[in-house]
């Protein structure tokens, strides 16, 4: 190969990514299941395809599947109208488009060209690999069976009748045919629709490479990204299809594994599985994406692609042919195959792709003289299966993402290598943990490269690059555990916020109240007397079962401090603190892998081996990166071996300084400052270092050479070590010590010493020790360190501490052969560290002089906690606090240091939370309220009005006729008769006779009433839908001008309810009367013997629109002729009155077919709306007039064509109006007064027109006066708020809400005060202490959604809602009538209402919740007529009533009080209405001693 450096030009940068694959709503999702090794891997969910009905484990059963296993997606939410598709159009569109837009919106956001941001849409352009036709056309295709299935049915002896039933129930059973259907069912489509939807002008188009179309995608794009043809590319891969087609079509290859999972690369290895997944990625020119400030992931340098050409099979993978590809792209790129750390694989698991593809990546690394085991080799398959056209795309961005994160992904499912790779001799190795991906400060930058290949011989492989060697700022994707902390006065106040805490964890919002839990927790403020607790949770999940078990422990433990292992940190108060100590380990705490958690989250930890690797490589050394974390392997005995290489000295001591420094700077950011320094032995390096008397250079060269002249010299008596514990002031005294050939090299703790001497001292020490009762245990150690057999180490090392520049301390660091501060000057610092090597180490009397100096704190940063525990011992019972940052070697490192840092806060260190490096992530948001969302996975969509129909088709008995032709099958004496109900049900005997077949078709009339009166049901819900939006729009629009238009729509609302009501009781008597109809024909059929005469006429029915009146049946008489029944009654929906028009709306008049003359402008508007809503689907509410049918609505010709015939259809005319005019209107409201024009007569195009205003719907509305009736006083119910939920009380800034709040609280209630802004509260009250109080200073929903978050977080969620509405002064002028700062208080309850809607509705369901809003104007509701209120504090009343019929569980009630009450006579009825029994009452008035409400004559 030759290599030339490809020019910057050709460079292309990765600058967004998107993924949905299984078990990944997301990127961020995706990366998270890599990384923690997650199996995507299930059984077929149900909305793909039965089991029953395809699976068979024998690989040869026709028509069968032998899997039934695969990677599937998970459930999403998909609103057709934020992407402009109309909902009729997304049961015939396949799920590949739907999601595909999905994807590509979440593309542009997480590169930062969402909507809000401008950039050249006409220079982007769409490129996605998309193998095969859609599952779509698979019910398509299916319909248009039906020739075969007539022939079928027809040679099977049924009659033509029969058969057509058949035939329509089973076209019944697939989606149908229309003009949604071809596009919605194209491949081509998928890149289409997102080109138009998201208003993209470059090219847009798919490649089929079969497997390898992702990577074929790529390879387009670049091309048109280098030809400067477009600027901005979307590329990538979909397909979602795991329909039964594609399992059969695969099992038939077969290339399925048998088993339960794939295993790439195993020896285990037998077969792939499949997986739906869309993954996409935004490239750009390097040089624009740097022009342009955009984050870059990965940058592409190169690709290559390659053909099989002629060879035995079209579908057999050849090595040749795969190593030609992999060769181009290494070309492409000008780099050498042996700088690559990564390999994302093909790796289907198919033993003999696996084989094909080693082996040809084996030729191409070697031939570059790639090192044994350098690279790492993978393959996501392991875990989310074969995504087939999506596949390369899933590659691609798990290799970009590695990159980006400086860690090198694992591999699902691999126990041991497939021998017949000999993979131990290759320039691979298998990765099967989540490793950090470390280089070398000289080394070249991180690469990688992905393969994917497809059937026909097609491979490509591409070349990544990382764009940058290490990150400075936010930058992860993967979620952590997070560290949540909690404070309260006392320690039953904190148990109590556990507990509220918890149940809000549990609630539908969990993922929101976790967010908010951590955000709040980023710079906690604790008060030193009040109890705090602290927990490291990852996830809502987790972050309840600690809590829960944190208030189990607050109930039992009476200790003023206390840790839980799980993650639980407990102090009644502040520590009593004094200086902070750091110490820092020296050789025997290392471990393989140590702190590979920290490693792969933070750059602090992978910072060191920068310095360290190239210090090693320059020694010609194996890197430490690669000792420390070494490759998998499959045998404890390399594990062993790998182990023992950590151990030697010149690997151990700069390895523990590596993790020391890491830890001591990351704990640095998070706020931690020392006042102490001091290590032991080796560590006393780390402890001079953090002191900054080291440079980070001079430090870790310092690190490097004291391990390498520790190295005992070949042939030389070097001595060992001994750990003895026991009585430390006896063995000092003991002979062994006196003749010098053994000394105390360390001198630990009281307990403990360390004798350093030579083997054979060591070894005589050792049986004398253990025989007088001494525990002792040899240390592996190469030699006799702190003692003068290794002074072959002291010169050199003295030597090469002349070559560096010291500086003076910025902190104490103690000495360990003085047991003393180093002095202040840097010489002097010098000359302490040369006797650092010969002489002892006195930890003991070290860790005394610093608890004289007033250390209390001790902090151990590096692996394990042996100086914890050391310090522990010294120090006995003494007041002090020792913590170690990684005190385990298992488990999650990353964990461990969490821990630490939230024990070190509940300590009462004033340190942060926040990680600079964690991507500030959005809160997950909560499932949309939009009426048009649906949820969908990989199936297509289907309505739940077409899944009926299909289990009606598949389900719904339908006895069949066979032909007179036909002969009867002949009965044989032996054969048992049939019982009366079989001959009934029969299909195999002679025609049936008229009864039965009447009895069929009285239950098909039965059916189609009851379809009826489902649509008249229906259409009554829609107006009362109508009704009560108009009422909330009335009630706080510009048109509330009094209370009585708001009474006349409520009056409306309840009409309407009235003839849904008698609706409901009219069809409920029909179904009585069919009953009794249906039990006399039954038991007439019964008694009829079976005829083989041809049925007689059956009688029509009745139909349903018309009422018809007839006596009961009478009884039915055996005879073999039918008899005329019909239904003694049949429903017609109850009759709306037409009520008189009121003087806010006017009747539109209704013309005839030929002559009438337009309609009224709204009139006509109302229809184009309707018939709008019918064809597509959208719900009539939220079609608004100024909507732009394309962009807004995602309108074609097509259906636009079909939406004005059935406008002109209402309005017959002459002519149809030029299409080429309706062409050019874009808006609903264009197009309703364009066609009133020309209804008119006035054809020429509306220049401008203002939209016409929209009227009340009349047929709803009556004009009713309104009076007063007086109430009796409330009865009393016992109840009151459900424990640990809220009352919110919104201030009227008054004494009343003073008042109300106390005497709630007196009650038990947990009660919070919220001020809403300035507006007409010119005070803020002061509330008792128990009563907490917010201010909302901001006036809009996303502020006031945050403080209501806030306070359901302290104080649990919210049980009542009481708004005390502020006393409003009298209307003087005209313009009083809408008082601006009013209209600011009412438009805030409003979004209350909203945002509460949930909490309250689910504490509905333990009990009594409220929503109340309560007036102070004349307390007979605004109708006293002795002074003018401001009319919109009507919209209070309105809402309330509004929500009472929506919110059928939560207690609704608007309460006006006489301002000239007592405040405490206000108080006293307030909480009479809480705790009324009566729930039809919605609207209640106070005025002198009389209880009020409306009513209407």
């Amino acid at each position: 190969m030759r290599f030339s450096s490809a020019p910057e030009t050709r460079s292309i940068a990765i600058i967004g990514m998107a993924a949905l694959f299984p078990q990944a709503r997301s990127l961020q999702e995706y990366w998270q299941n890599i990384i923690e090794q997650r199996d995507c891997i299930t059984d077929v969910p149900s909305t793909h395809w039965d089991v029953d009905d395809y699976y068979d484990a024998d690989p040869n059963a026709p028509d069968k599947t032998y899997s039934k296993r695969g990677g599937f997606l998970p459930t999403v939410e998909f609103d057709p109208l934020q992407f402009g598709l109309p909902p009729a159009t997304l049961e015939v569109t396949d799920t590949s488009q739907l999601l595909g837009l999905l994807v590509a919106r979440q593309l542009l956001e997480d590169a930062g060209y969402g909507p809000d941001r401008d950039f050249d849409r006409s220079r982007t352009a769409v490129v996605l690999g998309v193998t095969g036709p859609q599952k779509l056309s698979n019910p398509l295709n299916s319909r248009l069976q039906y020739p075969t299935w007539k022939r079928v049915l027809r040679a099977s002896g049924l009659d033509e009748s029969s058969i057509e039933r058949i035939i329509t129930r089973l076209q019944n059973s697939y989606v149908g045919w229309n003009e949604d259907a071809m596009p919605g069912m194209l491949g081509n489509v998928i890149a289409g629709r997102i080109a138009n939807r998201l208003n993209l002008g470059g090219m847009n188009c798919v490649v089929d490479a079969a497997c390898a179309s992702s990577l074929g995608a790529v390879k387009v794009a670049i091309s048109e990204l280098l030809e400067h043809r477009c600027d901005m590319i979307i590329t990538g891969g979909v397909d979602t299809d795991a329909s039964i087609f594609q399992y059969v079509s695969f099992s038939k290859t077969p290339a399925f594994t048998p088993g339960s999972h794939p295993r790439p690369f195993d020896q285990e290895a037998d077969g792939m599985l499949p997986g739906e997944g869309i993954g996409m990625l935004l490239l750009k020119r390097l040089a624009d994406a740097e022009r342009d400030g955009d984050r870059i992931y990965a940058v592409i340098r190169g690709i290559g692609a390659s053909s099989d050409g002629r060879h035995t099979s079209i579908y057999a993978p050849l090595p040749s042919g795969q190593a030609s590809a992999l060769q181009r792209a290494y070309e492409d790129a000008g780099i050498s195959p042996a700088t690559v750390g990564l390999i994302e694989a093909h790796g289907t698991g198919t033993p003999a792709g696996d084989l094909a593809e080693f082996s040809a990546l084996r030729h191409v690394f070697e031939q570059s003289q790639s090192s044994v085991q350098r690279t790492a080799l993978g393959s996501v398959k392991s875990q989310i299966g074969h995504t087939k056209s999506a596949a390369g795309a899933a590659g691609l961005i798990k290799a970009a993402l590695a990159l980006h994160h400086k860690i090198l992904p694992p591999t699902n499912n691999v126990s041991k290598p497939n021998p017949k790779l000999d993979i131990e001799s290759s320039p691979f190795y298998l990765n099967t943990s989540a490793r950090p991906w470390l280089r070398g400060e000289h080394d070249p930058p991180r690469r990688a490269g992905v393969s994917s290949f497809g059937f026909g011989g097609t491979n490509f492989h591409i070349v990544l690059e990382e764009y940058q060697a290490e990150h400075h700022v936010a930058y992860r994707l993967q979620s952590i555990h997070q560290i949540i902390v909690l404070h309260a006065a006392t320690p039953q106040e904190l148990l109590q916020d556990c507990r509220a805490h918890a149940a809000t964890l549990r609630g539908a919002d969990a993922p929101q109240q976790y967010h908010a839990l951590v955000q709040a927790s980023a710079q906690p403020q604790i008060p030193a007397q009040h109890a705090r607790l602290a927990i490291v949770a990852k996830g809502a999940e987790q972050a309840t079962s600690l809590l829960d078990t944190a208030a189990s422990l607050l109930e039992r433990e009476s200790r003023a401090a206390w840790q839980h292992p799980s993650g639980i940190a407990y102090r009644s108060a502040s520590a009593e603190l004094g200086r902070v100590v750091a110490l820092f380990p020296g050789q025997g705490a290392q471990y393989l892998d140590m702190g590979r958690h920290l490693a792969c989250n933070t750059p602090e930890l992978r910072w060191p081996y920068q310095y360290l690797d190239a210090l090693f490589e320059q020694a010609q050394m194996p890197p430490l990166s690669s000792i420390v974390y070494p490759p998998p392997v499959f045998e404890q005995s390399c594990r062993d071996a790998q182990a023992a290489l950590l151990t030697q000295t010149v690997n151990a001591q700069p390895a523990i300084g590596a993790l020391s420094a890491g830890m001591f700077r990351l704990l640095q950011h998070f706020g931690f400052a020392p006042d102490i320094v001091a290590g032991h032995s080796f560590g006393e390096l780390t402890a001079l270092w953090a002191a900054n008397a080291l440079s980070d250079e001079d430090f870790f060269r310092l690190a490097f050479t004291r391990g390498r002249l520790l190295t005992p010299p070949e042939g030389q008596e070097v001595g060992g070590m001994l750990a003895v514990v026991g009585d430390v002031e006896a063995l000092k005294q003991h002979r062994l010590l006196r003749d010098g050939a053994l000394i105390v090299a360390n001198d630990n703790a009281p307990n403990q010493i360390v004798l350093a001497g030579p083997h054979q001292a060591i070894a005589a020490a050792q049986q004398t020790l253990q025989s007088e009762g001494y525990h002792t245990t040899r240390l592996p150690v190469a030699a006799a360190y702190h003692s003068a057999l290794v002074s072959y180490a002291d010169q050199p090392f003295q030597q090469a501490l002349d070559q560096i520049t010291f500086q003076r301390p910025s902190l104490q660091v103690y000495a360990n052969s003085s047991a003393q501060p180093y002095p202040s000057e840097p010489d002097g610092v010098r000359e302490v560290l040369k006797q650092h090597m010969l002489h002892p180490v006195r930890f003991r009397e070290q860790i005394e002089a610093i608890y004289q100096n007033g250390g209390r704190i001790f902090v151990e940063c590096g692996p394990r906690d042996i100086l914890s525990k050391l310090v522990g011992t010294i120090l006995g019972e003494r007041s002090h606090i020792t913590i170690a940052l990684n005190p385990q070697h298992i488990g999650d490192s990353d964990q461990q240091f969490r821990f630490a840092l939230a024990q070190l806060i509940v300590a009462g260190l004033p340190l942060s939370t926040n990680d600079q490096y964690e991507l500030p992530l959005a809160p997950p948001k909560p499932p949309s309220a939009s009426r048009t969302s649906i949820l969908l996975n990989g199936a297509n969509y289907l309505r739940d009005e077409t899944k009926a129909m299909i289990e009606r088709a598949l389900n719904q008995p339908d006895p069949v006729n066979r032909s007179a032709e036909q002969p009867p099958p002949v009965v044989t004496p032996t054969e048992q008769a049939p019982t009366p109900a079989e001959t009934i049900m029969s299909t195999s005997t002679a025609p049936i006779h008229p009864i039965h077949v009447q009895l069929d078709q009285y239950q098909r009339e039965t059916e189609r009433i009851h379809e009826q009166h489902l649509a008249q049901y229906a259409e009554i819900s829609r107006q009362i839908g109508e009704v009560l939006q108009q009422l909330q729009q009335v009630s706080v629009g510009p048109q509330a001008t009094n209370q009585a238009l708001i009474n006349a729509l409520t009056i409306a609302l309840s009409t309407l309810r009235d003839q849904q009501s008698a609706l409901q009781q009219s069809f409920d008597r029909y179904i009585e009367s069919r009953a009794e109809y249906m039990r006399l024909l039954l038991q007439q059929a019964q008694s009829v013997p079976v005829s083989r005469t041809a049925p007689a006429p059956v009688p029509a029915l009745a139909p349903a629109a018309a009422p018809v009146s007839a006596p009961p049946p009478a009884p039915v008489s055996a005879s073999v002729s039918a008899p005329e029944l019909v239904p003694a009654f049949v429903p017609t929906p109850a009759p709306v009155p037409t009520p008189e028009p009121t003087p806010v709306q006017a009747a539109a008049p209704v013309p005839t077919p030929s002559s009438a003359p337009a309609p009224e402008p709204n009139a006509l508007l109302d229809r184009l709306l309707r018939i709008i809503s019918d064809k597509t689907g959208y719900p009539l509410s939220i079609l608004e007039p100024s909507m732009d049918l394309e962009s807004d609505l995602g309108i074609d010709s097509i259906k636009r064509v079909q939406i004005l015939s059935a406008l002109l259809e209402q309005h017959p005319t002459q002519s149809a109006p030029p299409q080429e005019e309706i062409a050019q209107l874009r808006t609903i409201e264009a197009i309703a007064a364009y066609t009133q024009q020309w209804l008119q007569g006035e054809t020429a195009m509306p220049r401008t027109a203002e939209p016409p205003a929209l009227a009340i719907p009349q047929p709803t509305l009556t004009h009713s006066d309104i009076k007063m009736r007086t109430l009796p006083p409330p009865d009393a119910l016992a109840c009151t708020l459900q424990p640990g939920h809220c009352c919110i009380i919104t201030s009227d800034g008054t004494q009343l809400t003073t008042a109300l709040a106390d005497e709630l609280t007196s009650q038990g209630w947990n009660v919070v005060v919220l001020d809403l802004p300035h507006t007409s509260l010119t005070n803020r009250l002061e509330t008792n202490q128990d009563v907490a109080h917010y201010v909302l200073y901001e006036a809009n929903e996303p502020a006031l959604q945050q403080m209501l978050t806030l306070i359901q977080t302290r104080h649990g969620p919210c049980g009542a809602y009481l708004h005390l509405h502020p006393p409003m002064p009298e209307v003087q002028r005209a313009d009083d009538i809408l008082p601006e700062f009013e209209q600011e208080i009412v438009t805030n309850v409003f979004m209350i209402a909203k945002h509460l809607a949930e909490p309250l509705t689910n504490a509905s369901q333990l009990g009594r919740s409220w929503f109340c809003t309560i007036t102070q104007t004349d307390g007979q509701c605004g109708l006293g007529q002795q002074r003018s209120f401001p009319a919109i504090s009507g919209g209070l009343v309105g809402l309330t009533k509004a929500l009472n019929l929506e919110w059928e569980r939560v207690f609704c009630r608007s309460i006006d009080l006489d301002d000239q009450l007592p405040t405490a006579q206000q108080v006293a009825y307030i909480l009479a209405e809480l705790h009324d029994t009566n729930r039809l009452v919605s609207e209640v008035g106070y005025h002198a001693d009389q209880r009020l409400t409306l009513v209407s004559e």
